[in-house]
């Protein structure tokens, strides 16, 4: 009597074919999409960082702050969307004008479904021209040996690749530049307070006229540039407009400060800022101040 109990056998479910190739394919651009961030993200701060000597390798990021970054370079101002802007359109006409190059059937003959561009009919004779030229045949049959699905893929992400380094690489040179300068930067001004024993340079500020004693110090290196960017420029001044002097945090980063000195409103936009790294002292050893502007330049309370 157990064919009493039986039941039918129900039908496994599974997600079909056009839903699994949706999710496949979202999951793949979300892919490309982290990668293209996560690159632009360096190039920016790798370019950003150089202009100060400073190598991107040696400082400590958090690998998720890459992802963010890319922000500042698309839409940080109007001359970065600008930027973006003229990327984009420059980046798809080269991407399509490599297409034609190596594959002209896969720009022009294509249906007009898989066509980049359509074209003209009234500029056939002239690609028809452009089509003989030897050079393009030689590079059509050197070519012909990688597979067309893999040689347009490689143009297509080769291009966008070029243009997401243009954009983070011009983006960064100019945010160094602005941050750089006394009159635009946007980083904090620094006031570094520590124990006498503790730095190599700094000024007593119960005694701003007499140099710091440098007895227990030894120096390797070009001594002329410590006494020319440092020796008597310890503290801001703002009183001298042809040359400030105000003091920047550029970046704390393990343990070290990295400070520089802001250059003049006017000078040489090919000039980079000396940088100086200072050690952290322990707890209560030493204190930091942050401010947008110098005291000397800050209103009245």
């Amino acid at each position: 009597m157990s064919f009493l109990f039986a039941k039918d056998p129900v039908p496994e479910t599974s997600p079909s074919k056009p839903q699994t190739a949706i999710l496949s394919a979202f999951a793949g651009l979300l892919g490309l999409l982290g990668i293209a961030l996560y690159f632009t993200g360096w190039i920016y701060r790798w370019t950003y960082f150089s202009f100060y000597y400073l190598e991107l390798a040696t400082l400590n990021f958090p690998p998720q702050s890459f992802l963010l970054v890319p922000i500042q370079v698309f839409l940080g101002s109007i001359q970065a969307r600008l930027q973006t802007l003229v990327a984009v359109a420059v980046t798809i006409g080269l991407i399509w004008l490599s297409l034609w190059i190596v594959q002209p059937a896969s720009v022009i003959t294509a249906s007009p479904q898989q066509r980049l561009v359509p074209s003209p009919r009234e500029s056939q004779a002239w690609l028809d021209r452009l089509n003989r030229l030897w050079i393009l045949q030689r590079l059509r049959s050197l070519l012909a040996v990688v597979p067309g699905l893999l040689l347009r893929d490689s143009i297509i992400v080769a291009w966008v690749l070029a243009g997401l380094f243009w954009i983070a690489q011009v983006q960064g040179l100019a945010d160094a530049r602005r941050d750089a300068r006394i009159d635009t930067s946007a980083l904090p001004v620094v006031t570094i307070i520590s124990n006498q024993s503790t730095p190599a340079f700094g000024r007593n500020p119960t005694d701003l006229f007499t140099d710091p004693s440098l007895q227990n110090f030894r120096v390797i290196g070009d001594l002329g540039l410590f006494e020319q960017q440092f020796q008597g420029k310890e503290i801001n001044e703002t009183g001298d407009t042809a040359k400030p002097l105000v003091w920047r945090l550029l970046i704390a980063d393990s343990g070290w400060l990295y400070i520089f000195r802001s250059l003049a409103a006017n000078a040489d936009p090919q000039k980079s800022p000396v940088v100086v790294a200072l050690r952290e002292g322990r707890p209560g050893e030493q204190m930091l101040i942050f401010s947008s502007t110098p005291a000397s330049v800050n209103p009245s309370p």
